[in-house]
């Protein structure tokens, strides 16, 4: 019996470990002086470019409203350009310019397609010019 409390003895003694706990920072000695962090606030956004002026048509002028997958009809007087002025930030992406029917020699195009622009910068508009020739053309 001896011999069995000896044993629980150094079994209890020879489990026990003892573990360093870690050494705690003094605490400062002077918080007076401590401060909350500033507040920064976003920078304010910058106003947008004031937009330029809508053209008001005149009466020689016709504006016809952009509805995809329509056509709009418009009559060409023979021998003056037909000026087509788009939006600011729209683009004409391809024009196949002019007439493909065969011509005699000499025989002027019976109808004629140009590119042109106005403005500068953000303010460019394009433009494109249709001139005819020959009356009755669609």
């Amino acid at each position: 019996m001896r011999c069995w409390s000896l044993i629980s003895i150094l079994l209890v003694l020879g489990c026990e470990h003892a573990t360093e706990l870690p050494a705690v920072p003094p605490p400062p000695e002077d918080l007076s002086q401590w401060t909350v962090p500033e507040l920064v606030q976003p920078p304010a956004p910058m106003p947008h470019a004031p937009k330029p002026p809508e053209d008001k048509p005149t009466a020689a002028e016709k504006v016809a409203p952009f509805a995809p997958g329509t056509t709009v009809t418009v009559s060409v007087p023979v021998g003056w350009p037909l000026d087509i002025v788009l939006e600011q930030g729209e683009q004409v992406r391809n024009i196949v310019g002019g007439d493909r029917a065969p011509l005699d020699a000499g025989q002027p195009p019976r109808w004629e397609i140009k590119e042109g622009a106005d403005g500068h910068g953000e303010t460019q508009r394009p433009h494109v010019f249709l001139t005819v020739s020959e009356p009755g053309l669609t």
